[in-house]
C-alpha cells in the first residue's frame, strides 16, 4: 500500500486546510509494516532512509531498552515528586536538597549550594532509591539550543520534581561512570533522532518527552565499551561540565559506538535540521 502524511505547515493549518502531495506517497510492504511499529512514525518525521538508519541504532547487537538495562543492574529510576495537595513531605524527602529551576547553570547540580527541602502538599512522593546519588536527571521538556537539549548529572542524593526523570546509579561499583556515560548519550544526536523518530509524543503533538521514550532507547551497555572508549567517556564527560561544548566530537563518539557512516550521520542532521518539533525549528 501507499503511505502518504499531510505535511505541517504552521500557515495553512491555522486556517484549517492541510496540503497533501501525491508525489511524496511511499510504497510500503505490510511485512515491514507488520515488523517495525514505528515505521509510520519515521516516514511522518522523515523518510525511507531515516528507517534503515533507526534499524541499524535499534539493532545493535549490544543494544538493548534502557529500562531493561537499567533494571538488569538492579539501579532505580523514576519521575519526581508532584506539589498537588496538603500532604506532608515524607521523611527521605525532608533529609535531602531540592532542586529549584533557578539553581541550574551548567551541566552538573552541585547539591551543598541548594537549599533544604522545605516544600509543602507533596503528592506522590515516589520511593526514597530514585533521588540516591549519582543521580542522571532527564528534562521532560528539552529546549532547542543544545546546551539545554541533554540531562544533568548530580553526584549527590537530590529531590528533584516531576519535570525531570531520574536514573539512580547509587550502589553501583562504576555508579559515576554510568550517569556520566547517559548524561553525553542525553545531548547526541543519534539519542535525540531516536526519540524523534519513535515518541508517540515528541514531534507529534508538544515537545516534550514522555519516560518511556528515554526509557525505550536502546543503549550500548556501559560493560561492552573498550577501555579506550570508557576513556573517551571519561575525557568527554570532563570538557562537557567545564562547558566546553564539545558537541561535535559527542556526536562522532555515539555515531561510531553504535556504526554509523558519515553518510548516516549526515542523513541525521539534514533529519534533525528538517523535522524537529521545537518553534524556533519550525
Amino acid at each position: 500500500f501507499y503511505y502518504l502524511s499531510p505535511e505541517l505547515e504552521p500557515t495553512l493549518n491555522r486556517e484549517g486546510r492541510m496540503r497533501l502531495d501525491p508525489h511524496a506517497a511511499i510504497p510500503v510492504a505490510q511485512s515491514v509494516a507488520q515488523r517495525s511499529p514505528h515505521l509510520f512514525k519515521i516516514l511522518f518525521r522523515g523518510t525511507p532512509l531515516d528507517h534503515s538508519i533507526f534499524e541499524k541504532i535499534a539493532g545493535h547487537r549490544y543494544a538493548q531498552p534502557l529500562r531493561e538495562y537499567w533494571r538488569a543492574l538492579g539501579l532505580k529510576n523514576g519521575i519526581g515528586f508532584q506539589v498537588a495537595s496538603q500532604a506532608k513531605a515524607p521523611a527521605h524527602l525532608e533529609k535531602m536538597k531540592v532542586l529549584d529551576q533557578e539553581d541550574i547553570a551548567g551541566f552538573e547540580i552541585d547539591v551543598d549550594r541548594l537549599r533544604d527541602f522545605d516544600l509543602l502538599g507533596v503528592h506522590r512522593s515516589r520511593e526514597e532509591g530514585i533521588y540516591r546519588g549519582p543521580l542522571f536527571l532527564m528534562r521532560e521538556s528539552p529546549k532547542f539550543e543544545r546546551i539545554q537539549r541533554g540531562g544533568l548529572l548530580c553526584l549527590g542524593d537530590l529531590a528533584y520534581c516531576r519535570s525531570y526523570t531520574g536514573y539512580s546509579a547509587a550502589g553501583h561499583p562504576f555508579g559515576t561512570e554510568l550517569v556520566r556515560y547517559l548524561q553525553l548519550l542525553s545531548y547526541s544526536d543519534v539519542f535525540l533522532y531516536d526519540i524523534l523518530m519513535t515518541s508517540s509524543k515528541f514531534g507529534v503533538e508538544r515537545d516534550s518527552m514522555l519516560k518511556e521514550d528515554v526509557d525505550g532507547f536502546p543503549i550500548i551497555a556501559f560493560e561492552s565499551l573498550t577501555p579506550a572508549q570508557r576513556q573517551a567517556v571519561k575525557a568527554l564527560s570532563a570538557r562537557l561540565i567545564a562547558g566546553e561544548s564539545p558537541w561535535d566530537d559527542i556526536d562522532a563518539f555515539f555515531m561510531s559506538l553504535y556504526g554509523l557512516t558519515a553518510a548516516d550521520g549526515q542523513a541525521i542532521r539534514d533529519t534533525l535540521a528538517m523535522a524537529l518539533p521545537f518553534t524556533e525549528a519550525i
